[in-house]
């Protein structure tokens, strides 16, 4: 009954991996795969390439704010 258990828990836990990582990495009608970069940085899974890329998106994303942000600030003077 406990090797039931274990192989219960275990195929479980694999498929919540699995799950995961299919919600992770997407590939759309082209061919060309897209990463969630929600979880660049804790998968194992993703290239290097594909973090950077995230990194640099999320840098773009962050000096894109803080323009905004001192513009608006600027501006009302």
């Amino acid at each position: 009954m406990r090797k039931v258990g274990l192989f219960v828990s275990a195929t479980i836990i694999v498929w919540v991996i699995v799950v995961a990582f299919l919600h992770a990495i997407k590939v759309d009608k082209s061919g060309t795969v897209v990463y969630n970069c929600q979880l660049a940085e804790i998968s194992p899974d993703f290239p290097i390439k594909a973090k950077e890329g995230c990194r640099k998106l999320r840098m773009d994303k962050i000096n894109e704010q803080r323009t905004i942000q001192g513009d608006s600030i600027t501006s009302g003077r």
